[in-house]
């Protein structure tokens, strides 16, 4: 009889190794022992950048973060990390920014038990020393047994890297006179515990953050970008190179709508019409490249693959130049975004971390 208070024990990326529980004339409780399944081989793929465009750009890679530094007050004026080199040496990185703030905080990691599950915060535009700039306004760094944070205001446009239980291999950003943006590299395998582990009832699903996936392409054209529950169906225009873009989607209010056309009208047009509600988006592949056999000193996306739950639909384009790919484990697209001018400039998505 199906009465009282329910548990479940969801179950994702392992197998069920043994049972514990207490008994006497009944069964008083149950647990259940898990067993990761072994390295679940994956693609790297980057997070972000968040933020703005001044400043100079810098990027670190290597096998782990032991702990961050932040300067802060109305925004984050400097950030450095110290780190575990490919080669196993533990090195501090340069200090980000130029100005210190009133604060000084630092999150140092228990190693190597404790580990980073993800890194939020905020940015906006400011105004300071006669100048104006996008910055990153607020940092909070979540681990596995705690959360630091937040550092700076948390005021402007949210922003969250979930880890989504990859290793951090790499941080980049941009920083002149404070951190102007950051984002993240991950890994290729899943940070899991090699030991079967008591499982207790689990507390109430919490919806996992969307993440923003850096974009491809050039620096032509304008920005855009749409945001969406699901795509309805994608509209391609495409010859040597992809013209444009159009997709249908259903919004966030439940509205069927069109999104602008996202380049010019040359090409061939292909639709691709997903098979609702059963069908949808999970990543998008292709190529990109310059344009100078054409005269034109641009880069621009040259072929696009579609990726869903149930099948691929592509190439649209000519694969030629430098491939890019997003992740496809377990995500789902609800935002596109680029540039785009006369041609596809660039592009990139937007996710959510979904369960089957």
């Amino acid at each position: 009889m199906e009465e009282g208070a329910k548990f479940s024990f969801p179950i994702m990326g392992a197998k069920i190794v043994g049972f514990h529980g207490r008994s006497g004339w009944l069964l008083d409780a149950i647990g259940l022992y898990i067993q990761p399944i072994p390295k679940v081989e994956l693609k790297n793929f980057s997070l972000g950048p968040f933020g703005g465009k001044g400043g100079h750009p810098w990027e670190y890679v290597f096998r782990s973060i032991r702990r961050f530094v932040v300067d802060h007050e109305q925004w984050i004026h400097t950030i450095q990390f110290e780190y575990e080199d490919r080669n196993g040496k533990l090195l501090w990185s340069k200090k980000h920014g130029d100005t210190n703030g009133k604060s000084k905080s630092e999150v140092l990691l228990e190693f190597p038990d404790e580990y980073f599950v993800s890194i939020h915060g905020y940015y906006s535009h400011i105004r300071f020393l006669e100048d104006s700039a996008t910055v990153i306004r607020s940092l909070t760094f979540k681990t596995n047994r705690r959360t630091c944070g937040p550092f700076g205001i948390e005021d402007g446009i949210r922003f969250s890297c979930p880890v989504m239980g990859r290793d951090i291999v790499g941080v980049y950003g941009r920083s002149g006179l404070c951190l102007d943006a950051i984002g993240l590299h991950l890994g290729t395998t899943l940070n899991m515990k090699a030991e079967p582990e008591p499982v207790a009832p689990p507390a109430p699903q919490i919806q996992m953050e969307q993440s923003k996936l850096r974009q491809y392409g050039g620096e032509g054209g304008e920005g855009w970008e749409d945001m969406f529950q699901t795509i309805r169906r994608f509209v391609v225009r495409h010859g040597v190179w992809i013209d444009s873009i159009q997709i249908q989607y259903e919004d966030n209010n439940g509205n069927l709508v069109w999104s602008n056309q996202h380049g010019g009208d040359g090409g061939s047009r292909s639709e691709v019409v997903l098979e609702f509600p059963d069908e949808y988006l999970v990543s998008i592949h292709g190529y990109y490249s310059d344009l100078e056999r054409w005269g034109l000193a641009t880069n621009v996306i040259c072929s696009l693959t579609l990726e869903t739950n149930k099948k691929s639909y592509g190439p649209f384009g000519v694969e030629d130049g430098f491939k890019f790919s997003f992740p496809t484990v377990g995500l789902k697209v609800v935002g596109i975004y680029g540039r785009s001018g006369l041609f596809l400039d660039a592009i990139g998505i937007h996710v959510v971390s979904i369960q089957e």
